[in-house]
């Protein structure tokens, strides 16, 4: 996750979203280790069943990369979690 969050940053995104569904306690615990917070649905997935979003820090000097959020719109549902990108 510290990963994907350092690439978000690089590319100017300010959010991360994601969803999981309620058998996956350990995730759910790791997500909120890392500062994910409950937020209102964002989408209706088949195995989407609880929402989480984390605000990332901006650093200076990286522009905005809008075809991020497009290549991750286009991607296919997991079964098991899902992490959205938000610009």
């Amino acid at each position: 996750m510290g990963e994907l969050e350092r690439i978000a940053r690089e590319h100017g995104l300010s959010v991360l979203r994601l969803d999981t569904r309620h058998d996956l306690v350990e995730s759910r615990r790791l997500y909120a280790a890392l500062g994910y917070t409950k937020v209102p649905a964002f989408n209706d997935g088949q195995y989407a069943e609880h929402w989480l979003a984390k605000p990332l820090e901006q650093r200076q000097g990286h522009p905005v990369c809008r075809s991020c959020y497009g290549h991750a719109r286009g991607l296919r549902r997991p079964r098991t979690n899902t992490v959205f990108v938000i610009p």
